[in-house]
């Protein structure tokens, strides 16, 4: 367990297996988001894999109801419940879900752009303020 109580994903002899089906599938997406440029890892652990694609995309490589599938945070948050909305694509649709995913990354990496400049110009506003020369009572 980690300082803030979450239990790391380890891995475990089953899920290290190439052949395990959670692996091999992360291990497609990983190739075909490289296809793309975009560079991703692989972790498992569990009987499920995670593909960390960029900051805060992470995508599960987990058995579904309608067999395997990728899922991820798509960045929306349910306005009533409070809760992450998340997507997903069959596993059996890699080249979908690498599109998919790609876009996801794509938008994490404008948002963070977007907040930068706001954070420098924000500073550059800050910078051009008046200093105040104290109180006029």
């Amino acid at each position: 367990m980690t300082r803030n109580g979450a239990v790391p994903l380890m891995a475990s002899p089953a899920a290290e297996d190439p052949a395990s089906p959670a692996v091999a599938l992360a291990g497609r997406l990983q190739e075909e988001l490289s296809h793309t440029g975009i560079t991703a890892t692989v972790g498992s652990g569990y009987g499920l894999a995670i593909v960390t694609a960029a900051n805060r995309v992470n995508v599960w490589v987990e058995a579904g109801p309608q067999g395997w599938q990728f899922r991820w945070w798509t960045g929306r948050v349910c306005e009533q419940t409070g809760r992450w909305n998340y997507t997903s694509c069959p596993a059996s649709a890699v080249e979908t879900a690498a599109r998919r995913v790609g876009g996801r990354v794509r938008q994490v990496r404008r948002e963070a752009l977007s907040v930068a400049r706001v954070g420098r110009a924000g500073d550059q506003a800050r910078a051009n303020l008046p200093v105040p020369t104290g109180s006029s009572s």
